[in-house]
């Protein structure tokens, strides 16, 4: 990876290039390692975030605010959301059989 990333030439291309790594190999990686991708991330995170606030109102903004949120746990997904309310669920309380036939 190291290698790949001093041939790209591209400080972008190279972050991409690390950040893939780390997603890829996270389990594997020891302690220190840990700690220095969470912060790489933990970075590219609040540049994110601050290049989305500076940006103009858009659709594109919007979209971008969302899957920022959605990285760091701040926005619901609503995929999943379905499909956990989709299925069965082992809970026998009325209070559920109730919410059920009223959401659906």
């Amino acid at each position: 990876m190291r290698k790949k990333a001093q041939t790209v030439g591209n400080v972008g291309e190279s972050l991409n290039e690390y950040l893939i790594f780390v997603k890829d190999n996270y389990s594997q990686l020891d302690a220190e390692a840990k700690i220095m991708a969470d912060k790489a991330i933990e970075i590219v995170g609040d540049g994110m975030k601050e290049n989305i606030q500076n940006m103009p109102d858009s659709i594109e903004k919007r979209k971008l605010a969302r899957m920022h949120a959605q990285a760091v746990g701040n926005h619901w997904n609503i995929e999943e959301i379905t499909q956990r309310l989709a299925t069965e669920t082992y809970l026998t309380d009325p209070v559920v059989s109730e919410t059920s036939k009223f959401f659906f």
